[in-house]
């Protein structure tokens, strides 16, 4: 099990930037992962929202003030982003990565109680239809990550700097969209309904049978570049990192289905989530953790 550090593009900006530098440092920790909305809801219970950065901009600083980890994005609303615009952005960030590490472009369809949508005045289609586009959108970044000569006149050159595509990540809970991931690149569960670790797992298990399936359809067996990535979100995540048996539980059953990464958020007062991350979680049980 691989695992990523969900950390929040907000508040002091030099604080975001040592925590990455500390995470650097954890052998065990693969990536880095930013969250992209525009606010986060204050958990103070006060009704307010926290203003957060630019998602890519933090993203570039992390890849900037580290020297071995990959870095994500979980994930970018596609009807936020130009898709041009986007894989200029994406391919610039990779040109500085090279190939030492990894880019993680997370995409998805946009969470339904997000209220970036109305802070913008940018109309929130229905779900079916926000799907549908989401088709149309995908090939349009997979035809410019080819980097194709484009013809203008008598001049044929790509639109793209020279870069390497990212590696896709797609959220989504829509069949016809799992049904495509394999040729594309990963998959990620964003787990946030449920009161207790068992519908955590039962609402996984629907999304990686259907993510299984696809696979051998499309005669592309998960190979080591395939990840099937969990992340824990909300109270899911305050019930996942309370004790050290309910993490193993949830991470147990995780392996089980397949699943090879699991992407943690970073806590600074939580001292298990500390501990998982100095350790990748195989430290042995003690029954006053209980």
């Amino acid at each position: 099990m691989k695992y990523g550090v969900l950390v929040q593009p907000e508040g002091d900006m030099r604080a975001f930037t040592e925590t990455v530098k500390w995470l650097d440092t954890l052998t065990m920790v693969d990536g880095i992962w930013i969250p992209d909305h525009m606010v986060r809801y204050n958990p103070n219970g006060s009704g307010t929202y926290i203003p957060r950065h630019d998602t890519l901009t933090c993203a570039s600083l992390a890849a900037a003030h580290t020297k071995r980890l990959n870095i994500g994005t979980l994930v970018l609303p596609y009807l936020l982003y130009n898709p041009v615009q986007l894989a200029k952005a994406v391919f610039t960030l990779n040109n500085y990565l090279l190939d030492e590490r990894i880019f993680y472009l997370g995409l998805g369809t946009g969470a339904p109680n997000d209220p970036s949508y109305e802070m913008l005045n940018i109309d929130f289609p229905p779900y079916a239809e926000r799907v549908a586009h989401f088709h149309a959108y995908l090939d349009t970044l997979m035809l410019l990550f080819k980097r194709e000569p484009t013809v203008k006149g008598y001049i044929q050159q790509p639109v793209l700097p020279e870069g390497k595509p990212p590696h896709l990540v797609i959220a989504s809970h829509n069949k016809s969209i799992i049904e495509v991931i394999p040729q594309l690149g990963s998959f990620v569960t964003i787990g946030a309904y449920g009161d207790n670790i068992e519908n955590i797992i039962q609402s996984a298990t629907q999304q990686s049978e259907w993510f299984d399936n696809a696979c051998k359809n499309n005669f592309k067996p998960p190979n080591e570049a395939t990840l099937k990535i969990f992340f824990p979100y909300g109270k899911i995540a305050r019930i996942s990192f309370v004790t050290w048996l309910t993490f193993h539980t949830l991470r147990n059953t995780l392996t089980h289905m397949g699943y090879n990464y699991l992407i943690v958020p970073f806590v600074k007062e939580n001292s298990l989530i500390q501990e998982i991350l100095q350790t990748g979680g195989h430290t042995t049980l003690r029954p006053n953790s209980f």
